[in-house]
């Protein structure tokens, strides 16, 4: 057991703590569809990649708060752009049943890695 750590309803359940955990809930479920949507809709490790985007998201409140960002993580970042532009293109990678490659599957991905 943890020292200091003892269970306290009346602490556990106090409205703040409530809203911080349902907020959460919310972000976790929006976070899991898009990745669930994502995967219906298109090749599945494309999705599994934009779902696991999210540290773009950092990189871009980094970038709009004016704070450093180290040299080598615009290296990886633009390594990643790169890749990701290429798998886009991919001609041969195509969902059964889905004519073409459908974005729309990638973008809910993406979109889903931002919660």
């Amino acid at each position: 057991m943890l020292k200091g750590k003892e269970l306290n309803l009346a602490h556990d359940f106090q409205p703040r703590i409530l809203f911080r955990n349902f907020i959460s809930a919310i972000c976790l479920f929006s976070w899991t569809t898009g990745l669930i949507l994502g995967c219906s809709l298109t090749v599945t490790s494309h999705a599994d990649i934009m779902y696991s985007s999210s540290g773009v998201y950092i990189l871009m409140a980094t970038l709009i708060t004016c704070q450093s960002v180290h040299i080598l993580e615009l290296v990886g970042y633009f390594m990643y752009f790169i890749g990701v532009y290429i798998m886009l293109i991919d001609e041969s990678a195509f969902k059964t049943g889905i004519n073409g490659h459908s974005y729309l599957g990638d973008m809910y991905a993406f979109i889903g890695a931002g919660f």
